[in-house]
């Protein structure tokens, strides 16, 4: 019934070292951005995304307005905090995300919103918030646009949306949460909660029948709770003072930010999984498993206040699928799988500990081969050694070189990236025992080859079966191409090669 998200909505980047920060002077205000007197945008000042490739949400790159004629000018230093959202996801991710740096009391918070700071502090979520880190409305200044601020301290968020997380966002949540909830007594209550969307009025999502998995959890034991019905202490309180969370996707399991070390299980409708979820989690280090219903999934259009309605075949199994997920099901705790997929789908490190970290770079590069054996073609020329990274596997292989010394594979990633994993399934019908010995060699430059690793053990692996050989680097390697090479003698044939890292010539900010 449920199975592991395999999918994720977003990238993902983990960082220990702060964001940048920098004060910048005459910077005006337009669409909720700021743009230097040269009309170009100062992008850590704006919203940024990861839907795909990283983009600006809430500004073009060039303003067309003239900063010479300003409609007010700002003398004093200011602190730039940006679009204030009214949403709670967007701002736990792109609104307090930059307050990590905010040097309290030495100068004024511009922000764009509510003309008066006083509703900022009404919101239920902002205010305590707002108040936690010590801020008043007399630290807000509203701005709007052609605004020219003369100095203004401009911060990168801490977390930027589908993207990435640095620790100072958990370092800043922690510190809130130790002064909305002081002297918390951690995990006193041993019950599981289930976080119910059930009352909401209005959201992205809904699960129809989500009383029947509330009824479900309550009769076994876990404490049903509506949110969005709790003051604002009490949602931070009660992450305190239990250890298991369970509910479905959704902003409220955002408040995670404001713990550590939980246990939480998420259910979403399909196998994507939202990155900035996963973003928090592991920056808080929870135990977190995210699994989707295989089966019985009815996706309704939009209506009663929502972008989409889920309606579950069978909501009571679903409910005992996550008590088991937890431990309160019958017989052991379950640790759910992920359905099959192709490898191009392979879901990264934070969403299973033990797979690779970063996207597959390698999926549909330039690559080739140093021969291919006529007589075992199956594709004219050299474009079978691309097959390897087509992302799509065969009953047998993709290429195969001569009998030759050392013969080997290589792919062209197109740029330098940091590589965390080389993972590589084999011919599948016969003859696997060739490439027992693989060699894993990296380059920047196609001219200087290094030997990072070798595949020791003498057995055969496979890869349908779901154990490919995997080449784990000790830490983020750089490298532009990387090759697999056999030690001796030999012919080479392989059905599929993935490689998990992250680009480094992406500009985030």
């Amino acid at each position: 019934m449920l199975a592991r998200c395999s999918r994720l909505f977003g990238g993902f980047q983990l960082e220990t070292a702060p964001p940048e920060i920098g004060t910048h002077r005459d910077a005006f205000v337009r669409h909720g951005v700021l743009y230097d007197r040269h009309r170009a945008i100062l992008p850590s000042s704006a919203l940024l995304r990861e839907y795909g490739p990283l983009s600006l949400v809430n500004g073009p790159v060039t303003s067309e307005h003239n900063p010479g004629r300003p409609k007010r000018i700002l003398d004093e230093p200011l602190y730039w905090l940006g679009v204030v959202h009214p949403h709670y996801g967007h701002f736990m991710a792109s609104t307090l995300s930059r307050l990590w740096a905010w040097p309290q009391g030495s100068c004024r918070i511009a922000y764009t919103g509510p003309p008066g700071a006083d509703a900022l502090f009404a919101t239920p979520f902002a205010g305590p918030i707002f108040s936690a880190l010590g801020l008043t409305s007399d630290d807000f200044v509203a701005v709007g646009d052609f605004d020219l601020l003369r100095e203004v301290v401009l911060p990168a968020p801490s977390l930027v949306e589908n993207s990435i997380v640095h620790t100072a966002f958990g370092d800043m949540t922690r510190r809130i949460a130790g002064r909305i909830v002081p002297n918390f007594q951690r995990a006193v209550d041993p019950r599981p909660v289930y976080l119910s969307k059930s009352r909401l009025a209005g959201g992205v999502s809904r699960v129809l029948d989500e009383d029947a998995v509330s009824d479900v959890l309550a009769r076994a034991g876990a404490l049903v709770v509506h949110p969005e019905t709790l003051p604002f202490a009490q949602q931070v309180a009660l992450w305190q003072r239990h250890d298991t969370f369970i509910g479905s996707a959704g902003s409220a399991l955002h408040t995670a930010a404001f713990a550590t070390g939980k246990r939480i299980v998420s259910f979403s409708h399909t196998q994507h999984v939202e990155s900035n979820q996963v973003l928090i989690d592991r920056e808080a280090g929870h135990e977190s498993t995210y699994l989707y219903p295989t089966t019985g999934v009815d996706i309704l259009p939009a209506g009663g206040g929502f972008h989409r309605s889920v309606r579950l075949a069978d909501p009571e199994a679903v409910a005992s699928a996550l008590l088991r997920a937890v431990g309160l099901g019958p017989g052991e705790r379950e640790s759910f799988s992920a359905v099959p997929r192709p490898p191009a789908d392979t879901a990264a490190r934070f969403l299973y500990p033990d797979e690779p970290f970063g996207t597959n770079l390698a999926l549909g590069r330039p690559a080739r081969i140093s021969s291919s054996d006529p007589a075992w073609q199956r594709r004219g020329g050299a474009a079978d050694a691309g097959m390897a990274v087509s992302g799509l596997l065969s009953d047998s292989y993709h290429f195969h070189t001569l009998n030759e010394p050392q013969p080997w594979w290589e792919v062209d990633l197109e740029a330098t990236c940091l590589i965390n994993e080389v993972r590589v399934f084999n011919r599948h019908d016969v003859a696997q025992g060739r490439a027992s010995r693989l060699l894993v060699l990296f380059s920047l430059d196609r001219d200087t080859w290094e030997t990072v690793g070798q595949r020791s053990d003498p057995g055969i692996f496979d890869g349908l079966d779901s154990h490919p050989y995997r080449w784990l680097a000790p830490g983020p390697m750089l490298a532009r191409f990387v090759r697999l090479q056999l030690p001796d003698h030999d012919m080479l044939h392989l059905n599929q090669v993935e490689i998990f890292g992250v680009r480094t010539d992406r500009a985030l900010c």
